[in-house]
């Protein structure tokens, strides 16, 4: 595995690390044009001579391969995209860009291994201290002691006492789980995808159940966006879609989730089904068609089926 070394001015040398840890530093700002880099135990070169860590400039050609498929999220959720990739066992990299930002998600055989954010505030050390588990000056202490675990935050909080392996473990899953959810409220972006490209670091066994991530997702949607999403489809015929509805008896709804999902015969409207439930169980209603929709368990048909 390529691994590289960072000289700063004012730090001395980081690493060895990998692409993935070089690419998070660059995000992160911490990659400047005064560094200078080793590849693989090479001399010391310009950031610049590195095409894989130099940004590109906007009109110059691109050495990054041609992704397998693409699309807009306008068009296709991530919800839809990402369930796709799960339920055909797909293993590769799934990119999803927005203006700013961007995240990957490497799957093998559907399943997600290793989820990584461009965006600050979802970096482990971020995550730890928003969720109250370490402390601000703990995580600069971890920071800069980093270099003594091969840059691995994880193994320096081990180290430091500020966590133990059950509790990395624990954060681990739930911090991937939220970089997931998160993909599922953009609005706008695209994805590319990239059949058979795979995660080169550390894969830990997270044990992400797809299934279980977007129910949660969904779950977090509010109800005003529910129905922005589902405005189109109100006065469609809600059908089970042939061959799909097997694939959402994985998801763990619950007993009156299930009923919603159970009661979807064809022969009702999406308004039929959920207008006249009180507010927690219409919002719960259209959530379910909502996600069965994306998860392509139904579809909407305009006119009722005929006897």
């Amino acid at each position: 595995m390529t691994d590289y070394r960072l000289h700063d001015p004012n730090r001395g040398v980081i690493g060895p690390i990998s692409i993935e840890t070089v690419q998070d530093l660059v995000n992160a700002g911490v990659v400047h044009d005064a560094m200078w880099v080793s590849r693989d135990g090479g001399p010391f070169l310009p950031v610049a001579a590195f095409s894989e860590i130099s940004p590109q400039p906007a009109n110059e050609s691109s050495t990054e391969p041609k992704p397998t498929y693409s699309g807009d999220l306008g068009k296709n959720t991530f919800f839809k995209v990402f369930y796709r990739f799960h339920i055909t066992h797909a293993t590769g990299l799934l990119a999803i860009q927005a203006t700013t930002h961007h995240k990957r998600i490497y799957l093998i055989h559907g399943q997600p291994v290793y989820v990584n954010s461009s965006l600050p505030e979802e970096k482990l050390g971020e995550y730890l201290v928003r969720k109250g588990r370490i402390e601000r000056d703990e995580l600069n202490v971890a920071l800069g002691s980093m270099h003594t675990d091969d840059n691995r935050l994880g193994y320096t909080l081990i180290r430091l006492g500020l966590l133990d392996p059950p509790e990395l473990f624990d954060a681990l899953r739930a911090q991937q789980t939220e970089r997931l959810v998160d993909l599922c409220t953009w609005e706008a972006g695209r994805y590319l995808y990239y059949e058979g490209i795979t995660f080169d670091g550390e894969v830990l066994n997270l044990q992400l159940h797809v299934p279980e991530l977007v129910i949660q997702a969904a779950r977090g949607l509010p109800l005003d966006r529910l129905e922005t999403r589902m405005a189109p489809h109100l006065d469609a015929y809600a059908v089970p879609t042939s061959g799909q509805v097997a694939s959402s008896e994985s998801l763990r709804l619950t007993a009156f989730e299930r009923r919603v999902a159970n009661s979807i015969d064809g022969k009702r409207t999406v308004r039929q089904i959920a207008g006249n439930l009180k507010a927690d169980q219409r919002r719960a209603a259209m959530m379910v068609l909502y996600l069965l929709w994306e998860i392509d368990a139904l579809s909407f048909n305009p006119s009722p089926p005929t006897a």
